[in-house]
C-alpha cells in the first residue's frame, strides 16, 4: 500500500485557535524515553521560563480523538512562541517531527527559540539560524541565552501589542 500524505484542511488553518494561551510555549522535542542530555535541556528551559511566569505545553499536552497534526497545529497557533529541543542524541525520527513543527511555527509568524546540544548538527535548512547551545559543562551560560531569548520574545510581544 502506497504512503498517503493527509493534509490540514482549510478549514483547521482559516478557523481560529479555539482558546489562546499567550503566555505559554509550545516545547518541540522528542517524546517517548528521550535521552538524558535532551532532558537536562529540557528540564532547565522549564526552569527558566516558568520563572517568568510563562507556561510550557508540548505535543503530551492534549489529548483527544482528533487529528494528531491538527493538535499540533492548534497547540503551535494557540501559544505565544515556540522552543525546539535537540541534541545529538535525539532520534532522528523525532528531530524530523522538531524540524515539521519548526516550519508550522514558522508559516504561523511564531517567534522560535531553537536549542541544541554542542554536538547535534542543524538540518542545513536551519544551518543560519540562531540557536542556543547547551554544554552540561556550561549550565549559567546556557540559563543566560535562554534568559537573553525570552528577552527578546517579551520584547518582541510589547512592541506587537503598543503598536
Amino acid at each position: 500500500m502506497p504512503l498517503v500524505f493527509s493534509p490540514l484542511t482549510e478549514a483547521v488553518l482559516d478557523s481560529a485557535p479555539k482558546r489562546l494561551l499567550p503566555k505559554h510555549a509550545f516545547v518541540m522535542r522528542q517524546l517517548g524515553r528521550p535521552p538524558e542530555i535532551d532532558l537536562r535541556m529540557t528540564k532547565i528551559v522549564n526552569e527558566v521560563l516558568q520563572s517568568r511566569g510563562i507556561k510550557v505545553v508540548d505535543a503530551d499536552a492534549s489529548t483527544g480523538g482528533k487529528d494528531f497534526l491538527e493538535r499540533i497545529v492548534g497547540l503551535i497557533r494557540a501559544t505565544g512562541f515556540t522552543v525546539a529541543i535537540f541534541s545529538h542524541y535525539t532520534r532522528p525520527t523525532a528531530v524530523a517531527n522538531i524540524m515539521l513543527e519548526l516550519g508550522f511555527a514558522a508559516m504561523c509568524g511564531k517567534p522560535l527559540v531553537i536549542v541544541k546540544s554542542e554536538k547535534a548538527k542543524a538540518p542545513s535548512d536551519i544551518s543560519r539560524t540562531d540557536w542556543i547551545i547547551y554544554r552540561p559543562d556550561c549550565e549559567e551560560t546556557f540559563r543566560a541565552k535562554l534568559e537573553q531569548a525570552a528577552d527578546t520574545v517579551e520584547s518582541l510581544v510589547e512592541s506587537l501589542l503598543s503598536g
